[in-house]
C-alpha cells in the first residue's frame, strides 16, 4: 500500500515515510507490504456453500411364479434408472473487484474515501491484468484476467483491508460473486433372476438363486464460467464426463443340514436347525477388470431363544467414478511440512521423521517451510491409476430372543464380532498427509514422496519466491494408501409391543470399535492402532423409535458418536499445547455429539408406498451446546420424498 493510503492513520503514514518498503515486483512504489486474507469478506469467516441435490429414481420389473417337477420357482426381470443432479453455489472473491475496491483515495466530489474507479478519469483503461497497472508484474505470481469484471464507475464500494473488519456489507456485495457448479450422476441397472427349490434333503429343500445384472454409470461435471476465466480465486476446473459399465453373474445356495425333526436336541438345547449358505459373484468392470467374490455363512439354532451365526466373505470394491475420473484442477494449498521446525518432532514415528528430514541436503536445524504459512500451486482430482480395494471379512455372533412373561411384546438381542482386513485402501490424502506418509517411514514410500517436489536449486526459480527445500508443486487426490485391519463389536436390541396407539418399536445399534490398524506403506509391520482417534471413535450408535398403525408409520432416529483424540499420536512431551480450545486452554480431545431425523411412511395398499424423511428436524446450526464448539460443525437440513408402486 502506498504511504498516502487513504485508510492509513497519520501515525501509519509517518512510519511508512520513515521506513518505506519498495519492491520491483510491485512497481517500485514506496509503501507498506500488506499480507491480507479475505476472511472478513465472508459472513462466517469462510465461503458459504449451498448445495441443492435432486435424486430421481424409476424402477420397473416383471415377476412371476411357475412349477418344474413339482418344485416352486419364481422369476423377475426389470430395470432401475436413477439420477442425482446437484447444484453447488458458493460466493468467491472476484480478484479484479477486490483489488479495485482496495485501490482507494479521497473522492473530490464527496470528500469521502471511495474507489478510485468511481472518480478517476480513464481508470478503467488500467485493468488489473494490464502492464500499466502498478500492482501487476510478470514475476508477481498473481496475474488474474479481469476482462472488465470490475464494472462501471459508480459500481465499486471501497473495502478497508487493514485488520479484521467484518460487516463491510456494501464491499462484500461488490467483491463477492456467485459461483455455480453442477454435477449429474446417472445409473442404469438391468437385472434378471431365477430362484426356487433345487433339491430335497432330509432337513429340507435346498434353495437357490441365480441371476445377472448389468450396470452403467456416468458422471458429468460442469464448472463455473467465472472460475474458468480466472475472475475469482478459485482454480480453473474443466468440465468432465466419464463412466464405466459392470456385468455380473451370481449364484446363491442355502443348504439345510439339520432340522428339529431329526431329534438332535436334549432338554430343548442342541441342534434345532443348522443351515449353510454359499454365494459367488463374477464381476467384469470396464475400468477395473474381472474378479470373483465369495461368501460362506453358517446359522445354528441352539434352542428356541438362542442361535449362533458366522461366516467369511471376500470382497472387491471398484473405486467410484469421481475418484477415478474427477477433473484435474489447479488448487492452492497450505501444508504441515514434516521437516518444518514446528512439525519435525511430530507424526506417528517422530524419530524416523527427523532422521529422514536431516538426511535432506537442504535441511538445517530450525528450518522453516514456506508452504506452512502461504499457499502453493498444485493440482487435485481423480486418479486413473487406482487399484481395486480387496477385503476379507469374518463374522461370528449370537442371537438371544427371550420369551419371558415379564417382558411385554417381543425382544431380540444380538452380539456380533466383525473383523475386516483390507489392502489397497482407496482414500483421498491431503498434501499434509502425503508429506507425512513420505517422511514418517524408513523406506519413504514413492506413492507419497512422488506427489510433491521441492526446490533443490534456486537457478531458474522466480527471484525471491523460494528457498532451498520449499515445496514448489504437488498433486493430491484418491490413492491406494495401504492396508487396514478392523475389528468391531456390534450390539443390536430390537423391541416391539402393541399399544392402544399402534405398534411401538424401538431399535438400538451400537458399534464398539476394538481395532483400527492402518499402515499407509502397505507393510503389515507398520500397522498402528488408531482406535480412539476422533476420526476412528470407539463408539457409533443409532436409536430408532417408531409407531405404526394401520397404513401409517412415524419414526424418530438418533445417530451419535463418542469423542476422541484430536491427534492420537501427539507428542505430549514437546507439544502438549499443540491444540488450544476456545477457552485458551490446551485440549487433546473433542467431545462426541448426536444428530436426529424424523420420517413418515404411508402404505395405502400392498403395491404402493410413500416415504418422507427430514434430517435435522429442529434446524440446528451446529453451535448448540450438544456439539463440540471447537469442531465448528455446520449442519444442513435435507427433505427427501420417495414413492413406490408395484404393478
Amino acid at each position: 500500500m502506498p504511504c498516502d493510503y487513504a485508510y492509513f492513520a497519520q501515525s501509519a503514514i509517518d512510519h511508512c515515510l520513515a521506513q518505506p518498503y519498495t519492491d520491483s515486483r510491485f512497481g517500485g512504489t514506496p509503501g507498506v507490504l500488506l499480507a491480507k486474507t479475505g476472511k472478513d469478506l465472508y459472513r462466517n469467516g469462510s465461503p458459504e456453500v449451498m448445495t441443492d441435490t435432486t435424486v430421481d429414481s424409476f424402477s420397473a420389473k416383471l415377476d412371476g411364479k411357475f412349477e418344474v417337477a413339482n418344485r416352486n420357482m419364481s422369476w423377475e426381470v426389470g430395470f432401475t434408472k436413477g439420477e442425482a443432479f446437484s447444484i453447488n453455489t458458493t460466493f468467491d472473491i472476484n480478484r479484479e473487484r477486490w483489488v479495485t475496491a482496495m485501490d482507494v483515495g479521497i473522492n473530490p466530489n464527496t470528500g469521502e474515501i471511495d474507489c478510485k474507479m468511481n472518480y478517476v478519469a480513464g481508470y478503467l483503461g488500467i485493468t488489473y491484468s494490464s502492464l500499466q497497472n502498478p500492482y501487476w508484474s510478470p514475476t508477481s505470481g498473481y496475474q488474474p484476467q479481469g476482462f472488465g469484471s470490475a464494472g462501471l464507475p459508480g459500481d465499486c464500494s471501497p473495502y478497508n483491508p487493514l485488520g479484521y473488519n467484518p460487516g463491510q456489507t456494501e464491499a462484500m456485495d461488490y467483491i463477492l460473486v456467485p459461483q455455480v457448479r453442477r454435477s449429474e450422476n446417472n445409473q442404469t441397472i438391468h437385472f434378471a433372476s431365477l430362484s426356487g427349490s433345487l433339491y430335497t434333503l432330509p432337513a429340507g429343500d435346498v434353495q437357490f438363486s441365480v441371476g445377472v445384472e448389468q450396470r452403467e454409470e456416468t458422471l458429468q461435471f460442469w464448472s463455473d464460467a467465472a472460475q474458468n476465466m480466472k475472475l475469482t480465486r478459485s482454480s480453473v476446473q474443466p468440465n468432465n464426463e466419464a463412466g464405466y459399465e459392470t456385468d455380473e453373474q451370481y449364484i446363491e445356495l442355502s443348504i439345510p443340514v439339520v432340522d428339529e425333526s431329526m431329534g438332535l436336541t436334549f432338554g430343548g438345547y442342541g441342534i434345532k436347525e443348522l443351515r449353510v449358505d454359499f454365494a459367488q459373484r463374477e464381476i467384469d468392470n470396464t475400468f477395473s477388470g474381472e474378479y470373483t467374490v465369495r461368501s460362506e455363512n453358517l446359522y445354528w439354532q441352539i434352542s428356541d431363544d438362542l442361535a449362533l451365526r458366522g461366516g467369511t466373505q471376500n470382497a472387491v470394491r471398484t473405486p467410484g467414478l469421481d475418484d477415478v475420473f474427477g477433473p484435474q484442477a489447479t488448487t492452492y494449498q497450505r501444508a504441515n511440512d514434516p521437516c518444518d521446525y514446528r512439525y519435525i518432532d511430530s507424526g506417528i514415528y517422530p524419530t524416523v521423521r527427523r532422521a529422514n528430514c536431516e538426511a535432506e541436503p537442504w535441511w538445517f536445524e530450525n528450518w522453516d517451510s514456506q508452504i506452512v504459512n502461504r499457499t502453493e500451486e498444485g493440482v487435485s482430482g481423480g486418479n486413473p491409476n487406482l487399484l481395486n480395494e480387496l477385503g476379507d471379512t469374518t463374522t461370528i455372533g449370537v442371537i438371544f430372543t427371550p420369551d419371558y412373561e415379564f417382558i411385554p411384546g417381543t425382544l431380540s438381542l444380538a452380539f456380533d464380532v466383525v473383523t475386516i482386513d483390507v489392502v489397497d485402501v482407496v482414500q483421498s490424502f491431503s498434501v499434509s498427509q502425503n508429506m507425512a506418509g513420505c517422511y514418517d517411514y524408513v523406506d519413504k514410500p514413492a506413492k507419497f514422496c512422488d506427489t510433491f517436489t521441492r526446490v533443490l536449486t534456486l537457478e531458474g526459480q522466480p527471484e525471491g519466491k523460494y528457498r532451498l527445500g520449499d515445496v514448489n508443486s504437488f498433486s493430491f487426490g484418491p490413492n491406494n494408501v495401504g492396508v487396514r485391519n478392523f475389528e468391531t463389536h456390534i450390539i443390536t436390541a430390537d423391541h416391539s409391543m402393541d399399544t392402544k396407539w399402534g405398534e411401538l418399536s424401538t431399535r438400538f445399534r451400537g458399534y464398539h470399535q476394538q481395532i483400527f490398524e492402518s499402515a499407509p506403506t502397505g507393510n503389515p509391520d507398520d500397522l498402528e492402532d488408531f482406535t480412539g482417534d476422533y476420526s476412528e471413535p470407539e463408539w457409533l450408535y443409532d436409536i430408532t423409535i417408531g409407531l405404526s398403525r394401520d397404513k401409517h408409520a412415524i419414526y424418530y432416529q438418533v445417530d451419535g458418536r463418542s469423542g476422541g483424540y484430536i491427534e492420537k499420536f501427539q507428542n505430549m512431551e514437546d507439544q502438549a499445547d499443540k491444540y488450544i480450545g476456545l477457552n485458551g486452554q490446551p485440549i487433546v480431545e473433542w467431545d462426541g455429539y448426536w444428530t436426529d431425523a424424523v420420517s413418515y411412511g404411508y402404505t395405502p395398499s400392498d403395491n404402493m408406498a410413500i416415504a418422507v424423511n427430514l434430517t435435522n428436524p429442529f434446524d440446528l446450526d451446529g453451535d448448540e451446546d450438544r456439539f463440540p464448539i471447537e469442531r465448528n460443525l455446520r449442519l444442513s437440513q435435507t427433505l427427501s420424498v420417495g414413492f413406490r408402486y408395484s404393478f
